[in-house]
């Protein structure tokens, strides 16, 4: 807890759990109260434990000596975890007792990618940050990249604090920002918008006004989608 001046740090230990078969020497730990799991990884491996500490799923291998995964976080829509690498590797794998390689996010980030983070009401995206100086977001369902914000150059150690707001050194300073500050059109057209209407996937998706897709129609009689 963080005192309202934000001056001073107060922290309260809980109840001291064993985690099975957690990796040696490990790089990052994350708690999803939500989803009831621990997931906690090393240089090459996962380890995804229940809230009581016991063994779900363990995986070895994720990436190569070479490299290091930076993060991890789990999609309860499919049941697949991302994993992150120093590289600049974006890897979707499926969660089950055997490895399963689903998908990689290529020609994406150049570099570091320093944290992922899910985007809450919108359980088909998700986004990244990297030392590469940008912060995209990605489809699950379609495997591609959406959008890229770009930041200044001299941005270093960007890390997203949720899926609105990014911490980053520059100048010096660490400095707090939002997303939107960054965004701008995602298509800039020549020609005349007529009609902008949403698409939904299934008649509860439209009930419940969860569109995923926009379609434009243009004043030569084009769409676009």
């Amino acid at each position: 807890m963080l005192d309202p001046e934000g001056h001073f740090f107060y922290a309260e230990l809980g109840p001291k759990i064993k985690i099975e078969k957690m990796p040696l020497w490990i790089k990052g730990l994350k708690v999803c109260v939500a989803q009831n799991m621990i997931f906690s990884w090393s240089q090459l491996k996962v380890c995804f434990n229940d809230l009581d500490g016991k063994i779900l799923f363990r995986y070895k291998k994720l990436t190569n000596y070479e490299d290091y995964i930076t993060d991890i976080f789990v999609s309860e829509r499919y049941r697949y975890f991302v994993s992150s690498t120093y590289s600049g590797q974006i890897i979707v794998w499926k969660l089950k007792r055997r490895k399963e390689l689903i998908h990689t996010y290529s020609n994406s980030h150049t570099k570091c990618v320093t944290s992922l983070q899910e985007i809450p009401g919108q359980p088909t995206l998700f986004i990244s940050a990297s030392n590469d100086n940008t912060i995209r977001i990605f489809s699950l369902d379609k495997f591609t990249e959406l959008y890229c914000f770009v930041l200044p150059a001299g941005v270093t150690n960007i890390n997203l604090l949720s899926e609105k707001i990014f911490a980053c050194f520059y100048n010096s300073q660490i400095n707090i920002g939002l997303l939107h500050h960054l965004a701008l059109s995602f298509y800039n057209s020549k020609i005349e918008v007529r009609k902008i209407v949403k698409m939904f996937k299934s008649a509860s998706s439209k009930w419940d006004n969860h569109c995923d897709t926009i379609m434009t129609l243009f004043s030569d009689n084009s769409i676009q989608i």
